[in-house]
């Protein structure tokens, strides 16, 4: 069997699952030209209390380890309209790190907001062969896809 790439992946959460979170895994699972890792954990322990700002800080240091070593990442755009803060976070810990956000195009062809739009390296359609291509051509080589 021929030797694959290894390419570790963020998918934007606002820690929890949704359907489009799934949804994605379900697509990056049927990859088979390489390997992926995922990297977004989106569960924190029940001690932390998301509400206070200590709660907040831990989270968006855990969000931060989280992007810190991937590939590329991947901005969904419910999280964006639902929760703004974290999905700001993600794109903000990708220009922090050097990591290119890709913005996954709503399912139903809805225009995505234009901030999103603006601070994403590129909008990926909902099929395999698409974001294969997206995690190929924007991947950061800082880490190098093993």
């Amino acid at each position: 069997m021929p030797y694959l790439k290894t390419y570790r992946l963020f998918i934007s959460h606002a820690w929890s699952v949704d359907a489009e979170y799934n949804r994605l895994l379900e697509l990056l699972g049927s990859i088979q030209k390489f390997k992926i890792e995922i990297h977004s954990l989106p569960e924190y322990e029940s001690s932390i209390d998301p509400e206070s700002s200590i709660g907040i800080q831990k989270l968006e240091g855990l969000m931060e380890y989280q992007i810190r070593s991937v590939n590329c990442a991947f901005i969904l755009p419910g999280l964006f309209v639902s929760d703004k803060f974290w999905a700001k976070n993600a794109i903000l810990f990708c220009q922090i790190f050097g990591v290119a956000p890709l913005a996954m195009a709503f399912p139903n062809g809805e225009e995505l907001p234009a901030e999103l739009s603006i601070k994403t390296q590129a909008v990926i359609d909902w099929n395999v062969e698409a974001i294969e291509e997206g995690i190929k051509a924007f991947s950061t080589t800082r880490f190098g896809a093993t």
